[in-house]
């Protein structure tokens, strides 16, 4: 009935997957077990003791077993029919989706002052999120959690044994109050350090500069997340501090509030014209000294920006079948 549908999958780098947990030397003797001490009531003998560490190791992924599922709805004749008859008469079906693209900028450090603009064309831009991305996010590395002091103070103490020991998990550091607990690697981390205030401009309009508490107000803001009595926010985001330095985000809103309708176009009509975008960034103090290590790389300031436009696409179902997306 469709013909061919081609679908296309884009795996993320293998950087969203963290590093194992380097064993130990010596680790791998105390494996033994005699028969009457185990489960299975067979003698595991001892391995060979390991003469040194082994080092982390990255790991790779993949995807096997895709199942899609098609669901197709049989309507009576008279409404395929008449659904027939309004396509005849030019008529056209709308369709919409969300949709998402996203802009990255020039790498920053210094105090991250700087400027990114972008230009889109779009029926209804809903949002605007602007990011910074950390330095070297795709290389593997521990998970961010656990013994906040015993990982960083040191910038060559990146294996903390956060695997098999509970003082080391998400949890207990929650528990013992770590300011950082953030259980991704960096390839997820979106950082904020050493800004102050930013702004939005469309076109030759420019909002307000806002500083980081109302920039954290407007992200629950636009996810409804302070009217959530569920409890939505991440275990992690702990405060201020936590969601500049790993959960970062500047978000604008364009979206009209308060409509009624089954789906209303209420975001800005760029389709005319390509409108021009500018996310503007002041930060403050120049830290360039590294600190961090394991999040930030040599320098905790070189970071580069990320912005994800967030519109409404749609497609047009006309007549014998032509069907046409609509950005």
């Amino acid at each position: 009935m469709f013909g061919q549908i081609d679908i296309e999958i884009t795996l993320a780098p293998a950087g969203v997957l963290g590093l194992g947990k380097a064993p130990a030397a010596g680790a791998l003797a105390s494996l033994a077990f005699d028969a009457a001490s185990n489960e299975i009531g067979v003698a595991i003998p001892a391995a060979a003791a390991l003469t040194a560490a082994i080092p982390s190791e990255g790991t790779s992924y993949k995807l096997f077993d895709i199942n899609f599922t098609f669901v197709r709805y049989d309507a009576p004749k008279a409404v395929t029919d008449a659904m027939t008859s309004v396509l005849a008469s030019n008529a056209v079906y709308q369709y919409w989706f969300p949709s998402y693209t996203s802009f990255s900028g020039q790498p920053v450090n210094g105090s991250k002052t700087g400027t990114t603009r972008i230009s889109i064309s779009t029926s209804s831009l809903e949002m605007l999120i602007g990011t910074f991305m950390v330095q070297n996010r795709d290389t593997q590395t521990q998970f961010v959690l656990g013994d906040y002091k015993a990982k960083y103070a040191n910038a060559g103490d990146t294996v903390n044994a956060e695997y098999g020991s509970s003082v080391q998990t998400f949890r207990s550091a929650l528990t013992a109050g770590e300011p950082i607990c953030f259980n991704q690697t960096k390839y997820f981390i979106r950082n904020g350090t050493t800004l102050k205030q930013c702004r939005w401009g469309i076109g030759n309009v420019y909002f307000n500069y806002e500083t980081i508490p109302e920039q954290f107000s407007n992200v629950l803001r636009a996810f409804n997340t302070q009217n959530d009595t569920l409890g939505g926010f991440h275990e992690g985001l702990t405060g201020l501090p936590a969601f500049q330095d790993t959960y970062y985000a500047h978000i604008l809103t364009l979206n009209v509030t308060g409509e009624n309708d089954i789906f209303t176009i209420s975001g800005l009509d760029a389709s005319t014209l390509p409108t021009q975008i500018s996310w503007e960034y002041i930060g403050g103090e120049d830290a360039t000294t590294p600190t961090k290590f394991f999040m930030y790389g040599t320098d905790n300031t070189i970071h580069t920006p990320l912005i994800i436009a967030v519109h409404s696409a749609h497609l047009d179902i006309m007549a014998n079948r032509q069907i046409i997306t609509r950005v």
